[in-house]
């Protein structure tokens, strides 16, 4: 498990220390590949990113990037990575 409560996607960019959040996800994909098939990855992040609209725009286009970089540095499929969502939301007012 790689849980950081709070991050915003900047935060996972790829960095391959172990103590950034990207390389303690890498380090631990690595080490459940090592005892098995991984058969499911769950993305549950972006609130954090939610904030600015300008943020949310991009959003899609650097989740894509990370998911992609992520899967070819694992080997596994793109299709086994999962983002996962909040309910929406609607403002107030």
């Amino acid at each position: 498990m790689c849980a950081i409560g709070g991050a915003s996607l900047p935060q996972w960019m790829p960095d391959y220390a172990v103590n950034t959040a990207y390389g303690n996800m890498l380090a631990q994909a690595r080490k459940a590949r090592a005892k098995g098939t991984i058969k499911g990855f769950l993305w549950y992040q972006g609130e954090s990113d939610c904030g600015d609209s300008n943020n949310v725009i991009a959003y899609s286009q650097r989740m894509h990037a990370r998911r992609k970089v992520f899967c070819l540095r694992i080997t596994f499929s793109e299709d086994i990575f999962t983002p996962v969502t909040n309910g929406r939301f609607r403002k107030s007012g």
